[in-house]
């Protein structure tokens, strides 16, 4: 799903509610991170097209 999909059909208010991250959902906030979206999506499924894995942590 495309960020902008993604951002239609979501609701900002319930976002922040459940906290989730990076629990900054308001439409300025959402502008910076569109800006790697696209990065983060080609990076994966660059690794996908490959057949390599990508480790992830969060703390």
């Amino acid at each position: 799903m495309g960020y902008r999909i993604f951002y239609r059909k979501s609701d900002a208010v319930q976002l922040e509610e459940n906290e989730i991250y990076p629990n900054v959902w308001g439409d300025e906030d959402c502008d910076y991170l569109v800006e790697y979206f696209e990065d983060i999506k080609m990076f994966y499924e660059k690794a996908d097209s490959e057949n390599k894995m990508v480790i992830q942590y969060i703390s």
